[in-house]
């Protein structure tokens, strides 16, 4: 081949190249397009989303800007609207396959998403006294790892966010963003946020106005973690939006810092872990406290996997509240109708003292202060399955290792081990006092009561209080099971060592730190005997409610029979015991003619059974209990009505709202008389 014709041939080689190239220069916009529009469905069947671009335009070869970008979700709702978003690329290494975007710059954006405050597709349903995960609930997770992984795998190295606002409603509250640039630079990002929380009809104090940073570190890679710092500027606290308009709860931080890292497996398990890390926080439900719990160094390590069906907190994970450790571990599973759940909860054997010097400002008061020696370790399982309730598992233990107690902190709980004054409440207001020991007349002990009434209560109450050390796991199991059967709290598993705390030094609110300070009173009383069980009897017997604002035993002996707590027939000691759980509403165990209803008789045999087999009566005396025998001769016949009892809920309601009424008077004339609990702690009945 001569040379003119090899040159012929590179030209017009040449030639087609720059055709090829310059057409595909002047129609570079919509292939851009197609390309784009090919990764928008991509990422919609990704997020559930609809995507729409205004117009395309590519300036060289190098640049391509987007217009008025829209997301929406299936139901037309918008979630963003971005003015302009500029990106610049590397052709060459798109041609060669590779994602590498250097700098997106995107400007005037919007974002805007409504919360529906116990949305089906939000919610966890209550079924057969076991919590059902509906499916949506776990395509969101997966729908969250696709955005997470898009974030960390997709998204530029370099990014800039200019003029971005974020709105987020939830019924009556509006959450509002302002972040005057967003800047990221090589996967680390930055930013500053302006924000605000108002909510209808409820008038700001202030502008509202508050500001925070938040910085972190996209990962990148699958072994790696993603990295997000939250803080508050100028010492003031972060909280969590919404929660304390629409659910009157509280959760405000400084600092938030947190390592996550989401992955899904071959094997189609998501797999969730990180850690984090906050110096202080706030927490206020009224469910769970009366006050504010303040946390100190609080850290989280976690690592669980997500299933279809499943859940699973691995047992390596950790919670560490300033120096108190907990390892925690739940495991949940679905096949067909029936769930299985696991939960233990692990304190590995450490100082005693880290344990009661970490516990949050706000939780257990009367620990506050103690110092002690020695060790303690922690371990609760709980396991169920659903078709298999009887079969509930349960064990909850706190052992010591040469603990002792060097010094009380706010309280000192053997101050009731000899005569101490009772300060008697109602409704959170103090009505009397009385004195528990012998100085007072009206006090009693258990020697001096009949024997029925002692083993009544011990039968119906706590049948173990002489043997447990304060918790009885069977008869908490036995509750857990009869209270998932009824789908209701239809049985406490307090024992008398804990209903005996609760009425000496805590109050009646249903709160789960009043039950977890009460947990621990008990445990330290029990275990180092700092009460003789005898003496937490007697306190027992003589600081309890019987009645409508009766305390006492021999108080209400008088009340109901005008007897001495010795001298009660076996029918009278039990119909004493029945009415300990609901002392105000003890009319309703009786008739228009004053006798006790028919269905108390299941009771009477029961308890009666319970004392045959003890040999507390004998074999003639259980066959002649009777409940026609129970009359009152007291002054509590005075609080039962003649007429028709009340035949519905509400009715009976009403009726009980009347008795309350008359009892507080009955009770101001008896307490003129001296006849009751006074405020002189030394009057006799």
């Amino acid at each position: 081949m001569t040379n003119k014709k090899k040159f012929y041939i590179v030209g017009l080689i040449l030639v087609v190249l720059i055709t090829i190239i310059c057409s595909i220069y002047y129609k570079r916009d919509n292939i851009v397009k197609s390309y784009l529009q090919n990764k928008i469905e991509e990422v919609e069947n990704q997020t559930h989303t609809e995507i729409s671009l205004g117009s395309i335009k590519m300036d060289g070869l190098t640049l391509i800007t987007l217009h008025d970008i829209i997301i929406a979700n299936r139901k037309q709702d918008t979630i963003a609207k971005l003015e302009t978003a500029k990106i610049h690329i590397n052709p060459i290494k798109i041609f060669r396959g590779s994602r590498d975007i250097h700098l997106a710059e995107i400007n005037n954006v919007k974002l805007h998403t409504s919360i529906k405050k116990g949305s089906r597709q939000d919610s966890t349903d209550v079924k057969d006294s076991t919590v059902t995960v509906k499916k949506p609930l776990l395509d969101k997770v997966r729908r969250l790892t696709n955005i997470y992984n898009s974030l960390t795998h997709r998204m530029p190295k370099n990014l800039s966010i200019s003029e971005m606002n974020v709105t987020i409603e939830m019924d009556s509250s509006v959450f509002q963003m302002y972040l005057p640039e967003v800047k990221m630079s090589d996967r680390n990002f930055y930013t500053q946020i302006l924000y605000k929380e108002e909510t209808e009809n409820i008038p700001q104090k202030d502008n509202g106005n508050k500001y925070c940073i938040i910085e972190g570190s996209l990962a990148k890679g699958t072994d790696e973690n993603s990295h997000l710092k939250i803080y508050a500027i100028e010492d003031s606290l972060l909280s969590i939006p919404f929660l304390d308009n629409e659910y009157q709860t509280t959760i405000a931080f400084d600092t938030l810092d947190i390592n996550v890292k989401l992955d899904k497996s071959l094997d189609n398990l998501i797999y969730l872990s990180g850690d984090m890390l906050c110096p202080h926080l706030d927490l206020f439900n009224s469910k769970i406290a009366a006050n504010h719990i303040i946390l100190q160094n609080t850290s989280l390590h976690y690592s669980s996997r997500i299933g279809e069906h499943s859940f699973e907190l691995d047992s390596t994970s950790l919670i560490q509240l300033n120096k108190f450790i907990l390892h925690p571990y739940l495991s949940w599973s679905k096949q067909d109708t029936i769930q299985r759940l696991e939960f233990n909860l692990e304190s590995p054997k450490d100082s005693a003292q880290h344990l009661f010097s970490s516990i949050p400002s706000g939780l257990c008061s009367h620990l506050k202060g103690i110092e002690t020696e020695g060790e303690l370790s922690y371990h609760l399982h709980m396991k169920l399955e659903t078709d298999k309730i009887d079969s509930l598992e349960f064990e909850s233990a706190m052992t010591p290792y040469d603990f002792s107690i060097k010094k009380f902190g706010d309280t000192d709980f053997r101050e009731v081990a000899h005569s101490f004054e009772y300060k008697i409440y109602e409704d959170g207001n103090q009505i009397g006092s009385m004195i528990i020991g012998e100085e007072n007349p009206n006090y009693v002990e258990m020697k001096d009561v009949t024997p029925y009434l002692i083993h009544s209560i011990l039968f119906s109450e706590d049948g173990f209080f002489f043997s447990h050390k304060g918790f009885y796991d069977t008869a908490i199991r036995s509750s857990f099971i009869k209270n998932l059967k009824e789908k209701r709290f239809a049985r406490g598993g307090s024992t008398i060592s804990m209903q005996l705390v609760k009425n000496l030094w805590l109050s009646k609110e249903k709160t789960l730190s009043r039950k977890l300070e009460e947990a621990m009173i008990v445990w330290m009383i029990e275990n180092k005997r700092l009460l003789s069980k005898d003496r937490m009897f007697d306190i027992y017997l003589n600081i309890i409610e019987w009645g409508p604002h009766i305390y006492g035993v021999r108080s209400a002996s008088h009340f109901y029979f005008s007897k001495e707590p010795a001298d009660l027939s076996i029918e009278e000691a039990i119909f004493m015991t029945s009415i300990i759980p609901k002392p105000k509403k003890f009319m309703w165990s009786f008739d228009a003619n004053h006798n006790l209803k028919p269905y108390m008789a299941d009771y009477f045999k029961l308890i009666g059974e319970k004392l045959l087999s003890h040999e507390i009566i004998l074999e003639e005396e259980f066959n002649h209990i009777d409940i026609n025998k129970v009359h009152l001769t007291g002054i509590a016949s005075s609080f039962l009505k003649k007429g028709p009892v009340p035949t519905s809920a509400e009715e009976e309601n009403e009726t009980e709202e009347e008795y309350e009424i008359e009892s507080k008077q009955l009770f101001d004339n008896i307490n003129k008389n001296d006849e009751n609990i006074s405020d002189k702690p030394n009057k006799t009945n």
